[in-house]
């Protein structure tokens, strides 16, 4: 599972957006930056953290769309 703040630095690195605007690029400053292909490497991570949160929250409503039945239950 990639890590979510070091894909957040890594975007933040490829989009060279800082405090609302645009700046240089500065690799140094990223945790991506001993990769080859750091681009497709975050693109990657960021994907998987992407999938993870919709399965998180696919999880989320089959936990709520039960609750909400067992209270019809215990109310009918």
């Amino acid at each position: 599972m990639p890590d979510r703040e070091k894909v957040i630095k890594g975007l933040k690195c490829l989009s060279a957006l800082e405090k609302d605007r645009y700046v240089m690029v500065f690799c140094e400053n990223c945790e991506y930056r001993t990769e080859s292909y750091c681009t497709s490497i975050i693109a990657s991570d960021a994907l998987a953290l992407l999938k993870e949160q919709q399965e998180e929250i696919e999880n989320l409503k089959q936990t709520a769309q039960s609750m909400m039945e067992g209270l019809v239950v215990m109310r009918g």
